[in-house]
């Protein structure tokens, strides 16, 4: 109920929500141990890091933001991987390591890819380095009832929290 009456007073003082995102966390313990139905693999050069720019960057249909995802493949302590097939790219997505913690995400899939296990097998593979690299839980952001929402429960991810985000307009 009072979610309800905050959700009103700022609707009233010009607040829209301009995104609804679910945290969720896996821990170490709980990582399944799943053979990847795609070949995937770790984009180690500065060309296969371009490639996978490219193609998350059109997966999101934000191809003018190519440049940004590949600064953030860039960055230290980010490790990004791909879907390929006979040398193509179907999909990517990305994990950053920090301490005990892996941050799980900026992953997509080609359109015309979806629905043959790209991205069930990209979570696998990164979920598995992440273990490698000593994290003891994972924590993935994705929109509540999404394809991605469900993929990552189905492997044993649990919502830890809502995230609100409002914007006010004038």
């Amino acid at each position: 109920m009072l979610v309800l009456i905050v959700s009103s007073y700022l609707v009233n003082q010009g607040y829209r929500f301009s995104e609804i995102n679910h945290v969720s966390l896996i821990e170490r313990h709980q990582i399944p141990c799943v053979s990847s139905a795609v070949k995937i693999i770790e984009c180690s050069t500065g060309k296969q890091r371009k490639q996978w720019a490219d193609v998350v960057s059109r997966g999101f249909e934000l191809e003018d933001y190519k440049d940004c995802f590949l600064r953030y493949a860039n960055t230290k302590g980010v490790s990004t991987f791909a879907a390929v097939e006979d040398q193509h790219f179907l999909g990517g997505g990305a994990v950053a390591v920090f301490d005990d913690m892996a941050d799980i995400g900026m992953a997509s899939t080609l359109p015309e890819h979806r629905g043959k296990g790209v991205q069930k097998s990209l979570l696998t593979e990164r979920l598995q380095f992440a273990l490698r690299a000593g994290a003891e839980f994972a924590a993935v952001i994705t929109e509540p009832g999404s394809v991605s929402d469900r993929n990552i429960h189905k492997i044993g991810f649990k919502t830890a929290y809502s995230r609100f985000k409002l914007e006010k307009y004038l």
